[in-house]
């Protein structure tokens, strides 16, 4: 008997006795993942890093021997610090009052932070440490390597550093006060990461290392990208291309995880943001920060007034900008798919109602061997231990395998429309709003 059920008046669902052969090939014992198909090379990686989160685990046991409710609570907030929760509204602050230019690059920076996080964590489906003996603090339903947290923690508050440090003339006592606040922000990160024990002492390292990597290079090019983005031609058009390209160059998960929804998001709050760019060029007196308007004769209790009110007015008008326009395109979307007769879902609506399973290493982990001879002969042994099981199942109804085409994920247009005019509006119409309630300086 068929069972399916009906997401906003979208049937999906599949029969019983058809099986797919993603479902099949998923319950074999064996986690495959993409970088398998370079071969030996690929597979000999993978069981390589493996091993690498695997040796950490004395490490993060003798971490959780020193915790103590206080400390777990600051972990959570140190952890927080590292996520996109905590950059949405740094994003704004840098854009709205500090330094439209920075805000500008540092988001272009995280976007791409993101996108290489989570293709590597679905390029190589590694888990995360062992649970037990690991004591985890947080749920993790996402792959493990490399850290997302350490890569955005290693680009995101020294690029800070080092912009300020380029483009301010900050006395040496600034420069060692700021410089303090930049590595507690980014060391405290990392470490939390392995204190609440999601994160294997590789996992860390691995992130830490392609940040580092990432950050040599953008601060190379960023003066040049930024100059790009605001003078090249159709530059709105080509960056939609090579957006929409990337995405789709994007490494699944199966079963899905939330790291490619995480990379749509970021994606579109990048190309946003490349949107106002280009459309606000020469308008700087206007679509400029509080402190790039403020002269010498302003005071410092004007600028943290106007400040807390750009904040107070631009940040909730963004969220309800950002409701508004996810309920009708998320609406609309599926309502297409439906008269197109589309099987469509919304990945965030199974999330919230399905089990979802944790990516910890256990005894059931298992990768692909390196070599095919061991692969065959795993095969082999398999069939002669389930000869005699098949032989009295023959006369069984056996249930069909046939491919089946996944159904369409609503959420990934959604959170591309929704955040790429979200975060148009909060840098360039937000600006227009600023002159017009006069919260200029």
């Amino acid at each position: 008997m068929a069972t399916s059920r009906t997401v906003n008046g979208t049937r999906v669902g599949k029969c019983k006795e058809n099986i797919t052969r993603r479902e099949v090939e998923r319950f074999d014992g064996i986690y495959r993942a993409p970088i398998d198909k370079l071969g030996p090379f690929g597979r000999w990686l993978r069981h390589m890093l493996l091993d690498a989160i695997v040796v950490g685990t004395p490490v993060l046991v003798a971490i959780q021997k020193y915790r103590t409710p206080f400390r777990d609570r600051l972990m959570h907030i140190l952890s927080y610090l590292g996520t996109e929760d905590f950059y949405t509204p740094v994003i704004l602050v840098l854009t709205w009052v500090i330094d439209v230019r920075l805000g500008r690059l540092f988001t272009l920076l995280m976007a791409i932070g993101f996108y290489l996080a989570s293709s590597g964590k679905n390029l190589l489906r590694l888990p995360r440490p062992s649970r037990p003996p690991v004591q985890v603090l947080e749920n993790a339903y996402d792959w493990a390597m490399p850290s997302l947290h350490s890569i955005l923690g290693v680009v995101l508050p020294w690029y800070i550093w080092i912009y300020t440090y380029v483009h301010y003339h900050l006395t040496m006592q600034g420069l060692i006060i700021l410089f303090c606040v930049i590595a507690a922000w980014s060391f405290s990160v990392m470490f939390s990461r392995m204190y609440l024990g999601v994160h294997s002492p590789a996992d860390i390292v691995v992130g830490g290392i392609i940040g580092v990597l990432l950050l040599s290079l953008f601060v190379r090019i960023d003066d040049y990208l930024d100059y790009f983005i605001g003078y090249g031609n159709n530059v709105i058009l080509q960056t939609f291309v090579c957006t929409i390209i990337f995405l789709a160059l994007h490494p699944k998960s199966d079963p899905p995880t939330m790291s490619f929804g995480d990379s749509v998001v970021t994606a579109s709050v990048a190309y946003g943001i490349i949107v106002a760019r280009y459309r606000t060029v020469g308008q700087h007196a206007i679509c400029s920060a509080l402190l790039e308007q403020a002269s010498g004769a302003t005071s410092i209790y004007t600028i943290v007034i106007v400040g807390v009110a750009r904040l107070l007015f631009g940040f909730p008008a963004i969220l309800l900008l950002r409701a508004v326009l996810k309920t009708i395109i998320r609406w609309t979307t599926f309502q297409i798919c439906q008269l197109a007769n589309i099987p469509a879902y919304s990945y965030s609506d199974y999330a919230k109602n399905s089990l979802q399973l944790e990516k910890h290493h256990c005894a059931g982990f298992k990768l692909p061997p390196i070599y095919p001879k061991e692969r065959k002969k795993e095969v082999e042994e398999k069939e002669m231990d389930d000869e005699e099981t098949t032989e009295s199942e023959e006369s069984k109804p056996q249930p069909s395998i046939k491919e089946e085409a996944a159904p369409f994920n609503v959420d990934t247009p959604t959170k591309f429309v929704t955040y790429t005019v979200m975060t148009w509006a909060a840098a360039e119409w937000c600006h227009y709003a600023f002159v017009y309630l006069n919260l200029t300086v």
